[in-house]
């Protein structure tokens, strides 16, 4: 399926982005393509927004008391649909790889769900609690209006005193979960840009 946007969007990007330093921390901003005031939404992501509470009003509600297994049954189903274009039909190898942790666990999944089981001190429960040591290098990029900017911002400010070679990228006008959005939104095919040049670099 071609993408739903002029691919030119995708330079216009990279032209307007600019390094800065917050808090200590350096900060590559990409901007909205079309251009547009400090603080304002990508109007593909405003268009969406106006949709969600219409599509919130037919979500079907859980059973009273449901079990909580229940209650996000519908929420994570919808969540772990890919939202994105395929805008690459050939050439392309999928693989399916399991990578171990440390300690022998599975891909960082199992520690997120275990978390309601894990003391606040551990550190898959609060990451900042680690010294950061075994850190590889990392990728962080966030949307500007993201609910989680302020720990991104905290997790880059700690990678950056324990040493770790780590790259932040804010997408402005942007909030939550774009990354799997290629071919609906430019950024999300920027952001796959950037990853696999990071990855080039580093294995």
């Amino acid at each position: 399926m071609p993408r739903r946007y002029d691919v030119s969007l995708l330079d216009k990007i990279g032209q307007g982005q600019y390094e800065t330093d917050y808090e200590g921390v350096p900060v590559l901003v990409k901007p909205i393509p079309e251009g547009g005031d400090d603080g304002e939404l990508d109007p593909r992501l405003y268009k969406s927004m106006r949709f969600m509470p219409l599509l919130m009003h037919f979500m079907p509600k859980p059973k009273k008391n449901a079990p909580v297994e229940e209650q996000v049954a519908m929420p994570r189903k919808m969540f772990a649909q890919y939202k994105g274009d395929y805008v690459v039909t050939e050439g392309v190898d999928t693989r399916c790889i399991t990578v171990n942790s440390a300690n022998g666990s599975e891909n960082m999944l199992e520690s997120v769900y275990l978390q309601g089981n894990l003391s606040p001190e551990h550190i898959y429960a609060s990451p900042l609690l680690d010294d950061f040591h075994d850190v590889p290098p990392t990728l962080l990029a966030f949307g500007e209006h993201d609910f989680l900017a302020f720990e991104d911002i905290a997790y880059a400010r700690h990678a950056v005193k324990a040493g770790v070679r780590i790259k932040t990228i804010v997408y402005q006008g942007l909030s939550h979960g774009f990354a799997d959005q290629i071919g609906v939104m430019p950024q999300g095919e920027d952001l796959m840009g950037e990853i696999a040049a990071m990855m080039r670099e580093v294995l």
